[in-house]
Order: C-alpha cells, then sequence, then structure tokens
C-alpha cells in the first residue's frame, strides 16, 4: 500500500526540465499569480560591454568555464564579489536542490544552474539566502519554439527560488553569448503579487539588471548591526532588521539544529572548542556570529 502511494505521490510531481505551457497556466492560476511583460530596461551608458561566452562543449562541461566568464563580466558592471558581498554558487549537480512541496499542488521538483548568494554561507544554506539564479541554455539562439520551452522552466525557478530564499530572487534564463535574455522577478500589481517579465534583454542590459537587484533588493551578510532606530533607513534596510530578529532555530532546520545541540554537548561551556562550533555555525547560515556566542558560550 505504501509503495502503492508513493509512486502516485512521484507521478504528481512537477518536473521544472518538463514543465508545459498549460501546466504553467494552471498553477499560477491555481495560486492567483499574473505575468506581467514588460519592455527591457533602459541601458545605462557607461564604457564597458559584456563580452560574450564561448560555448566550447556540452553546457555540463561548459557551465564552470561560463560561471567564471560571467563572474568577470558582471564585476566589470559593479557587480562585488568576496567577503561582505556576493559569491557564485555552482549548483548545477543538485538536480533537486529547489524542490518543493505544496499542500494543494503537489511536490515541484528541479534546480538551476549557478545562484549568486551572500559570501561566507555554506552550500546547504545557498538556496535560502538566495538572491539571483542563472538558467544557461546553449541554443536559445538556434529554436525560438526551444527558447519557450525553457521559460516555462525559468517561470518554474523564480516560484522556487522564491519558496525558498528569504531574499527576493531574480532569475536570468540566457546562453551568455546572444542579446536575447529572458529575466524574471516578482513585482506588486494592485496590491498582488505577479511575476514580471522581461524579453529581448541585451547581456549588458542584463548585467546592469543583476547589479541594480542585488543593490536594492538584497543583502549580502555583513558583520555588523543596523542602529536601533529605523529613522533614516531604506524600507529594504528596516526588512533586514525584522528578519536579522528571527528566532534562532529559523535559520536552519530541525536536523541541523539537533546536530549543533549534540556538537555542544560534547565542548565544554567558555571552552575555546565550543566557540568554533558556535561561529561556524551560525556563520554557515549567514548569520553574525557574535550575536549568539555568549548566547551557548
Amino acid at each position: 500500500m505504501k509503495e502503492h502511494a508513493d509512486e502516485e505521490k512521484e507521478s504528481n510531481t512537477i518536473a521544472f526540465s518538463t514543465v508545459s505551457k498549460n501546466t504553467i497556466r494552471s498553477y499560477l492560476a491555481f495560486i492567483k499569480m499574473a505575468i506581467l511583460v514588460e519592455d527591457p530596461p533602459n541601458a545605462v551608458e557607461n564604457n564597458v560591454s559584456f563580452e560574450p561566452f564561448q560555448w566550447l562543449d556540452t553546457e555540463e562541461i561548459d557551465t564552470p568555464r561560463a560561471i567564471s566568464h560571467l563572474e568577470q563580466e558582471l564585476k566589470k558592471f559593479g557587480v562585488l564579489f568576496g567577503r561582505n558581498n556576493y559569491k557564485m554558487f555552482d549548483v548545477h549537480k543538485y538536480d533537486t536542490l529547489l524542490s518543493f512541496e505544496d499542500e494543494k499542488s503537489g511536490s515541484v521538483s528541479g534546480g538551476t544552474d549557478l545562484l549568486i548568494a551572500p559570501y561566507g554561507i555554506a552550500i546547504e544554506s545557498v538556496r535560502k539566502l538566495s538572491c539571483v539564479a542563472f538558467e544557461f541554455k546553449t541554443n536559445v539562439a538556434v529554436d525560438q519554439k526551444e527558447l519557450e520551452s525553457f521559460y516555462y522552466e525559468a517561470v518554474m525557478e523564480l516560484i522556487a527560488t522564491n519558496y525558498h530564499s528569504d531574499q527576493m530572487t531574480l532569475v536570468v534564463l540566457t546562453d551568455l553569448c546572444t542579446n536575447n535574455c529572458i529575466l524574471l522577478t516578482l513585482t506588486m500589481e494592485s496590491d498582488k503579487l505577479a511575476i514580471l517579465k522581461y524579453s529581448d534583454v541585451t547581456l549588458n542590459q542584463m548585467a546592469i539588471f543583476v547589479h541594480s537587484h542585488l543593490q536594492q533588493n538584497c543583502f549580502p551578510i555583513r558583520s555588523y548591526r543596523l542602529p536601533d532606530s529605523n529613522e533614516g533607513l531604506k524600507e529594504s534596510e528596516i526588512i533586514m532588521k525584522a528578519w536579522k530578529k528571527a528566532r534562532v532555530t529559523d535559520i536552519t532546520t530541525s536536523l541541523e539544529w539537533e546536530h549543533f545541540q549534540e556538537m555542544l554537548e560534547d565542548a565544554p561551556i567558555g571552552s575555546k572548542e565550543r566557540a568554533m562550533i558556535i561561529r561556524d555555525h551560525f556563520r554557515h547560515h549567514g548569520f553574525p556570529e557574535s550575536r549568539y556566542l555568549n548566547m551557548f558560550l
């Protein structure tokens, strides 16, 4: 009986890579979200240009090289990587990283190729703090019909990344070599959440948009405290303050929390070993460990 139930549940799973237009429409109608289409964002005049990437092998083999190239190009447009900023996480081998289960709509399964998230967090925590997802396709310039099927996959990635992440995510569908990127993000329309789609976006426009999104909508996890007063803070910073005040157990799974507690039991109170365990645990989850050091030391 249990095996039959498991098989039935698996058959009801929606895979990102095989999702159809009708499935997306039904799913969005069910969660009451519309897709709004807008013209590509205006490019800001500057002296830099995104150099197209040259795929030399299959997407699977060339993805690490593509990610390295993308990082160098985004740096030219002002995106900051490294300590106190962001990091690129190669997640293309994690096929079910963004999977989730909805009580009413069933299971949704899939992943993406690259996530941009705060520097200094562990790979296990990247989906919880992800800011930008990149879905690479090597032949989007060749077949428009193929591109449309990839687009619906990207829509599912947008829903999934925002399902998991504490930060608002942007999804970029691109081959990194032609000027027909698709950008997807969330917006508010008449007080309701909606998906905002930009088509035919150039590589330059994409890089500028990624930089803007990271600056306006996301936060690298820094080891500083925002002031107690909200006076003079941007709305996004006020939201960040509220987010940082979340209960400690909210930043990790129950299994990880139990493991953390077990490690503490074996480390003497006040010892360097205990302090190291605490620092490592909270750093990996994107929180400044100084907030919690005295709580558990």
